[in-house]
Parts: structure tokens; sequence; C-alpha cells
């Protein structure tokens, strides 16, 4: 079965996906309020394009300062140590990997075959996303003490 065109997605299936994926892996708690970042806020941004019965990406931002906490969580590392900067790039881009993966069994359905490319990972403002993404769906997740935004791009 050939799917045309994708279930509409809201911003509340994003929020869901992104607060399930960052309590799972990286033990980030949500917290309650929306908490969109300053605009110069330096940034980690994970971008995972997709393909299948429609195609798209899944981009993920995250405050670069919030990035190492988050993977140390990931890593069951202590608190101590700082993860290396290979480690950080690569924990950003599994989240993105696995909300992508999420994201696309949320609009089709389990059976459609889509293949996920590796995440492309980049530092840079929030801003700079923002103004690229002005027609995408997105979602701000509030963080104890940050914030994390998830956007889906899907192509015509």
């Amino acid at each position: 079965m050939q799917i045309q065109k994708p279930m509409p997605v809201s911003e509340q299936t994003l929020t869901e996906v992104a607060q399930q994926v960052l309590e799972v892996m990286a033990f980030a708690f949500v917290a309650p309020g929306d908490r969109r970042g300053d605009p110069a806020t330096v940034c980690m941004h994970a971008t995972v394009r997709f393909s299948g019965p429609f195609s798209g990406d899944v981009r993920l931002s995250l405050p670069q300062a919030i990035v190492p906490a988050l993977v140390s969580n990931m890593l069951g590392d202590d608190e101590g140590c700082i993860p290396t900067e290979r480690q950080q790039y690569d924990a950003v881009g599994e989240l993105a990997s696995v909300m992508c993966g999420n994201l696309v069994q949320i609009l089709a359905g389990p059976e459609p075959v889509f293949t996920l490319r590796s995440p492309a990972v980049i530092v840079g403002t929030a801003a700079s996303v923002r103004q690229a993404a002005a027609s995408v769906t997105s979602a701000t997740v509030r963080l104890d003490e940050s914030w994390a935004e998830l956007t889906l791009s899907l192509e015509a």
C-alpha cells in the first residue's frame, strides 16, 4: 500500500515525541509550560533526512550548554565526567534519529519502510534554524533548566 500523503502532524505530537525520547534516553525531565530560548543561544542542531512513501527531515535543536549533561546521562557517566566533543555530536544525532523514527511511524504507521540517513550535526544559533524553519511544524519543550526544539519538514 503506497501512502500518498502523511497524516497531518500537530505541535502536540512533536512535543510528545520529544518529551518521551528525552525522558527515556537522556533522563531529561520536562517542566510544564513553554520556554523558547534566546535566538542568540548557541545550539547543537541535528538533522535526520528520511525517505520512503514520503520524504522530509526532522531537526532537533538543543542549547549547547546542556548537551554535556544530557550526554553524561545517556552514557551513565558520573557527573564529574565531561563527554568528548565526538560523544556530544553522536549523542545529539542519536536523539534526533530516534525522534525521527518515532515520528515516521506515527505519520505512516508500522507497515511502510523508510530510510533514515545518518544525522548531520552542526553548531549554530537558535535563530539561524528558526528562520529557515518558518513554514514547518515545530514544538519547543521546556526542560528543568533549558529547552529543546523539534522540527518536522515534509516535502510535497
